[in-house]
């Protein structure tokens, strides 16, 4: 008995240590710059699958909803290779999941993230800048992608993008168990911003958000405003 029961545990140990392999993605048509490496973890074609779920939910980058991964993928990034995300130039051609193409760019090191409904993390993708390809090394992939899966998504945080999503494309039969979600986290785009912040925690950042999002608003209503009444004025 206790033989098999260390034969499992060298199995799972097996795959767990091969499910760690990091392969160059080559020829596919969701890398739009020669510059871009993409870096995923062999074997997980299968779990992502488009056959598998019936919904396919975006996540908007630097949006209230991506506040969770934008705080994990901060928390996990080596502190040795910041300065070289920082020297980069910003710039390189970023994978779009739909037809626009605003802000269709990244800096230096991008992490896409792949969830189910229930906020387990499926996988995650690393788009690396070949200026500092030599710098972020397997080992640093390893580290990240070993830390990123130990976390889930709050429920909140998770039942917040299904209801909103469920709203605006009316899906009746949206369920936790039909929904794949996507989110790219563009960590150099936004690397000296959360430096700033001293004690970061995700929450914070989406009530800064947030705050972003009101007085955005509120410039927007106050422009339409005054150009209603500067048209009102000419009739």
């Amino acid at each position: 008995m206790r033989k098999i029961f260390f034969l499992v545990i060298v199995l799972f140990a097996m795959q767990h240590l091969s499910a760690q392999k990091f392969v160059l993605m080559k020829d596919t048509e969701r890398i739009e710059s020669k510059d871009s490496c993409v870096y995923r973890v062999e074997g997980y074609d299968q779990l992502i699958s488009k056959e598998k779920f019936r919904h396919h939910i975006v996540i908007r980058s630097r949006s209230l909803e991506s506040a969770w991964l934008d705080w994990l993928s901060w928390s996990v990034l080596p502190r040795e290779i910041r300065p070289f995300i920082k020297k980069c130039e910003p710039g390189l051609a970023r994978p779009m999941f739909g037809p626009r193409r605003l802000f269709n760019t990244y800096r230096g090191l991008m992490l896409e993230f792949v969830l189910d409904g229930h906020g387990n993390i499926i996988t995650v993708f690393f788009y690396v800048s070949k200026e500092i390809r030599d710098k972020i090394t397997e080992k640093h992939l390893k580290k990240m992608y070993n830390a990123i899966m130990k976390h889930k998504m709050p429920l909140p945080v998770v039942e917040e993008i299904l209801a909103s999503n469920k709203e605006f494309y009316k899906w009746d039969d949206l369920s936790p168990d039909s929904t794949r979600i996507r989110c790219q986290v563009d960590i150099g785009e936004q690397i000296e911003f959360f430096e700033e912040l001293k004690n970061f925690d995700w929450q914070e950042l989406k009530e800064i958000r947030k705050e972003r999002e009101k007085k955005w608003k509120e410039y927007q209503e106050k422009k339409w405003k005054a150009l209603k009444e500067r048209e009102g004025c000419t009739n």
